[in-house]
């Protein structure tokens, strides 16, 4: 097992470990009915964890969701102990977050158009996912963009190694103005998993 798999891994297991360790996150015990304490059953724990999450999306369920929220935001803050000093506060940063949350987009810093043309051709030949996320079938033939056009798809979805290979994109998603907004409209420092 890879080195990043094994931090996946471990990221899981210790968010499942707080939820069924904490009283005030009883309610989410549903959302993860086994528990995996061996951390080489990674591909167990991430299908559960995208089971929970799909359940959420198909239940509508602020609550539930608003307690998922909260116990990733406390794992994040307490037992992993990330500091909140990475965060930017001011206007520009509450206007974006205002927009994120009431028309699902926002404007983030520019990029220059060769950074944009390099982020678009790495896009175009790596491999990718068509059709909608289906949890039940998340290992799935790669294909290219241009299969998947060929094919009448009009979505693709890249594995998030994938992404987080991509020029560019970690420094985006790291940015301490990109994070601050991501953390107002989520409620909880965002992660890259």
């Amino acid at each position: 097992m890879s080195e990043q798999m094994l931090k996946m891994a471990k990221w899981y297991n210790g968010l499942q470990a707080k939820i069924a360790g904490t009283p005030a996150y009883g309610r989410l015990g549903f959302l993860f009915p086994d528990r995996h304490e061996d951390v080489r059953e990674v591909n167990a724990i991430r299908g559960q964890h995208f089971n929970a999450i799909d359940a959420i999306f198909r239940n509508l369920s602020s609550p539930v969701e608003s307690a998922l929220i909260g116990a990733i935001d406390d794992y994040i803050r307490h037992d992993l102990k990330v500091p909140d000093k990475i965060l930017c506060s001011g206007k520009a940063v509450e206007k974006r977050a205002a927009e994120l949350n009431d028309s699902g987009h926002t404007a983030l810093p520019r990029l220059s158009e060769k950074k944009v043309q390099e982020i678009r051709d790495y896009f175009e030949t790596a491999g990718c996912y068509g059709g909608p996320f289906d949890a039940k079938h998340a290992e799935r033939t790669l294909f290219t963009a241009d299969d998947l056009r060929r094919r009448g798809e009009n979505t693709a979805r890249y594995p998030t190694k994938t992404v987080a290979m991509a020029p560019h994109v970690m420094r985006i998603a790291s940015d301490p103005v990109v994070v601050s907004i991501l953390t107002r409209h989520l409620g909880t420092l965002p992660i890259v998993l």
